[in-house]
């Protein structure tokens, strides 16, 4: 899995481009709200990427951090958290592997990150993992693919021209 991000990483800002990150921290904000028995200070990332939600959510005065399985994703995630001039703790971590002397409030797994654990023994190892660094009363929000949708409105071929200058 690893090394599918080495290359990809690059890319990915530029491919996710319209992706509405800000929108997306509204709508984890509106759960916080709904749902919370706290107000939430601390958010875990998990599979972060190069930080589209750690940063909007830092630059809102949550404390951040964001793990992700990819070097690569996490040393542009750290730029570009340079460069909104947010602090965020961004770390180099596999979410089965995961072990962070530190409890949340929150914490996230966005935009199907939970479809990369491909095996139970795994996904239970992560949930665990997850359970481990939240606080009592706190929330574990993640999103996912739901198969029956994905196999009845079936892929079509698609072609995205993107352009970035330097």
């Amino acid at each position: 899995m690893k090394e599918i991000f080495k290359s990809y990483a690059k890319y990915y800002d530029i491919i996710y481009a319209d992706k509405d990150y800000e929108k997306e921290c509204d709508f984890l904000e509106e759960i916080f709200r709904n749902y919370s028995k706290i107000t939430p200070k601390t958010i875990l990332d998990g599979g972060c990427g190069t930080g589209g939600h750690a940063i909007p959510l830092a630059k809102r005065g949550y404390e951040v951090t964001g793990v992700d399985l990819s070097e690569e994703m996490i040393n542009i995630a750290k730029e570009k958290a340079k460069e909104n001039g947010v602090n965020i703790d961004f770390r180099v971590m596999d979410l089965r592997e995961l072990r962070l002397n530190k409890k949340f409030d929150v914490c996230i797994l966005m935009f199907a990150v939970i479809d990369y654990i491909i095996n139970t023994k795994d996904l239970l190892k992560v949930f665990a993992n997850i359970r481990e660094t939240l606080k009592n009363d706190s929330l574990f929000i993640f999103d996912f693919w739901y198969g029956p949708a994905v196999l009845t409105i079936l892929p079509t071929p698609r072609m995205k021209t993107l352009e970035r200058r330097v």
